[in-house]
């Protein structure tokens, strides 16, 4: 190790001490000693390099230790060593959790030389590790630094989307983006996130971007160090499996108690065990109604208006990240009868149960394009339970002030992107057919969250198959069909789209193919949500006069694929 500048001492307190005990005093000196002294640095380094180089024995704890010295050291070299074990542990979360916070720890420097090291080829995981350092760049206040950045993840984005699989790490640079002040960033995020199917992370980054959401920037991941390493310690504690077992056991006493309380109504008891068992995560959904009824009985208003606040707002965290989980309909209905028996003076206050209310219009239109107001209300508050408290004049105003989503005319309700709502209204009149809605909670959640593609039917699953491997990934089905959705009569739209597959000269016979069959088996919003073949509407037969203006390929014609053929004896053959 060379010239000896940590005493024995340091070193035996550093490695002597095991989970889930942590060398609190041993690491903080050798924090301080490595900020003052280059040379306790170097051998601080060193040490480092041996455990990485070390094949055959395995590392323990002192690799965490070191890691965190160094870090909070503000070891400025030891930056390729962090970046180096996410190479070397692939395998070992804590040991990549751990490099990647000690990056974070290392500020401006860490970002630096992470934007060099990740212009080389690098795998799945050292990427997503490496990306999350950008999300604290802001934190820092350095212009040119942030203007580096910034062109530097538009730059690793626009390598991510060509790589399969990518949406991962594709995610992480995206977030990181995402928090960039500039007119630039909504723009490109938006463009990234339209190219894909439903994603939840990427579209978490277009909200963020977009603003959607109040953002405070307060380096989430910045941890006190401590704190970390006691997690840690804590995690490697080998008595940890019979402590947990230990306290498995005493929750679920401490539950039977509670439902004991609860069958003799002793209220008091009921709210001391239940605040008890809602600090397990798993347990609040089902304490948090228990503890409602004990504060009614109890005639405890302000903690029961608290504890039903609490609820929705779980309600509404679970509802986004589970949407498609859970049948939330029960647990809306309960807590809306709970939450009628408030005073809510405040229209904020309903403001959870109103954007529900909106989520699901959307779904109930995407398929018609309109309705009668007051009929797609009444059959809405069927599905979600909308308590009184939401009054007609409250939903009224939301829609209103919508103007982005929906359009208010007459009597009519629909989506924005309905170009021409007379002319829909006229169409849909003179088929004289009753519009189709949907009865199906979970459908119409899918497709409120944009994610119709998971009650696709083996056929709309095979050829949205076709369509992205013969347009290499840049087209689907999803977009097939909102290339067409907003032209009531759907020939130009459909004519227009097949000029754009003309690029994809090998495949462009088949795409024609896929987009008279996207055609077909489409809903309409002129046919009341129905498709084509539902009402066996034979597609040539269909045209009419639109069709005639359809630009026909004569059999001499050059062939538009761009082969230099003739059409009859290339595509047309």
């Amino acid at each position: 190790m060379g010239q000896v500048f940590i005493d024995e001492n340091l070193w035996e307190d550093l490695y002597s001490t095991y989970a889930p005990q942590v060398p609190f005093d041993a690491m903080s000196e050798l924090m301080d000693r490595c900020r003052e002294s280059p040379e306790v640095e170097n051998e601080l380094i060193e040490e480092f390099e041996a455990i990485l180089n070390d094949k055959e024995e395995d590392w323990g704890e002192e690799i965490y230790w070191l890691m965190v010295i160094l870090a909070k050291g503000a070891s400025k070299k030891s930056i390729p060593l962090f970046l180096r074990c996410l190479s070397r542990y692939p395998d070992y979360d804590y040991v990549l959790d751990t490099a990647h916070q000690c990056l974070i720890w290392l500020g401006e420097p860490a970002v630096r030389e992470a934007m060099v090291w990740l212009k080389q080829k690098h795998s799945f995981v050292e990427k997503l590790y490496a990306a999350g350092v950008f999300e604290n760049v802001l934190d820092y206040g350095d212009e040119a630094l942030l203007a580096e950045v910034k062109q530097f993840l538009k730059d690793q984005i626009a390598l991510e989307e060509v790589i399969e699989d990518k949406e991962d790490c594709l995610s992480q640079f995206l977030m990181a983006l995402a928090y960039f002040p500039g007119e630039d960033v909504l723009p490109f995020v938006r463009s990234v996130v339209s190219r894909f199917e439903y994603h939840p992370e990427l579209n978490d980054a277009f909200e963020v971007a977009e603003r959607r959401f109040p953002i405070e920037r307060k380096n989430e991941n910045a941890r006190d160090w401590q704190e970390f390493c006691k997690l840690y310690a804590e995690w490697l504690d080998p008595d940890r499996e019979k402590k947990g077992k230990e306290h498995k056991n005493y929750v679920d006493g401490v539950y039977q108690e509670l439902k004991a309380a609860l069958k003799i109504e002793t209220w008091h008891k009921v709210i001391e065990l239940g605040k008890e068992l809602k600090k397990e995560a798993n347990l609040r959904e089902k304490v948090s109604p228990i503890l409602c009824s004990a504060y009614v009985n109890l005639k405890m208003k302000k903690e029961f208006e608290a504890e039903v606040k609490e609820v929705l707002e779980m309600i509404n965290e679970d509802w986004k990240l589970f949407p498609a989980l859970k049948d939330y309909k029960k647990d809306i209905e309960a807590f809306a009868i709970l939450r009628s028996m408030c005073d809510f003076s405040s229209e904020d206050d309903r403001l959870f149960l109103i954007s529900r209310f909106g989520d699901y219009m959307i779904g109930f239109l995407q398929d018609i394009g309109y309705a009668e107001y007051d009929i797609a209300t009444k059959k809405i508050k069927k599905m979600v339970n909308v308590p009184d408290v939401v009054s007609g004049g409250l939903l009224r105003k939301f829609f209103e002030e919508e103007g982005e989503t929906f359009i208010l005319k007459d009597k009519y309700i629909a989506l924005k992107s309905v170009e021409d709502l007379d002319l829909l209204v006229r169409e849909f009149e003179k088929r004289k057919l009753a519009p189709v809605f949907q009865n199906s909670l979970t459908k119409i959640k899918l497709i409120q969250e944009g994610r119709r593609h998971q009650f696709y039917t083996k056929e709309e699953a095979a050829l949205d198959q076709e369509i992205r491997i013969f347009t290499l990934g840049r087209w689907n089905l999803e977009l097939f069909r909102r290339e067409m959705r907003n032209d009531i009569v759907g020939f130009a739209h459909r004519d227009k789209l097949i000029d754009k597959m003309q690029v994809y000269f090998e495949n462009f016979p088949r795409l024609v193919e896929c987009i008279f069959e996207t055609w077909n088996i489409s809903t309409r919003w002129e046919l009341g949500g129905r498709a084509p073949r539902d009402l066996n509407i034979n597609d040539d037969a269909s045209m009419s006069h639109q069709a005639e203006k359809t630009v026909k390929i004569g059999r001499n014609e050059p062939c538009p694929c761009g082969s230099g053929k003739k059409y009859k004896k290339c595509c047309g053959a």
